[in-house]
């Protein structure tokens, strides 16, 4: 989790579970193997937590955030501000928390290295992953005009 906060410019913050899952949007949990990550994502799908839904977003990350948290709930409103119908809104992702942003826009991609239920959620997935530039090969091949 250091790592990854580091990355971002953030600071990572240690407290007990109630001050965690007091006024924030996201809780992120990383695990040192991805086979623990699994299992803890196998239990959560038997044994949900109330008022929040867990998910993996990595081979050795957790994500829990409030239910009705989604990526979606913004794109009608920017489809409004810009004048412009749903259809033509194209959302890109790669994992489970980007799959109703995926079905709700009128072009969902998946990269690559997606989740396959985030590939399944997807229009077309790119035949590069993150690390390969696949989002910007997927545009050179689908949109050479631009």
């Amino acid at each position: 989790v250091r790592t990854s906060a580091l990355k971002s410019g953030k600071t990572p913050v240690q407290g007990s579970l109630d001050e965690i899952c007091q006024d924030n949007a996201k809780i992120m949990l990383r695990t040192k193997e991805e086979a623990e990550t699994i299992r803890m994502e196998q239990y959560l799908a038997v044994h949900p937590i109330k008022g929040l839904k867990g998910f993996r977003t990595q081979p050795t990350l957790l994500e829990f955030a409030h239910p009705d948290i989604s990526k979606a709930v913004p794109l009608p409103q920017i489809a409004e501000d810009l004048h412009i119908s749903l259809e033509d809104i194209m959302a890109c992702g790669d994992t489970s928390n980007d799959n109703e942003m995926l079905k709700t826009a009128g072009i969902g991609v998946c990269l690559a290295n997606g989740t396959e239920d985030t590939k399944a959620c997807a229009d077309h997935v790119t035949k590069l992953d993150c690390d390969h530039d696949g989002l910007a090969a997927f545009f050179h091949e689908q949109y050479p005009q631009l």
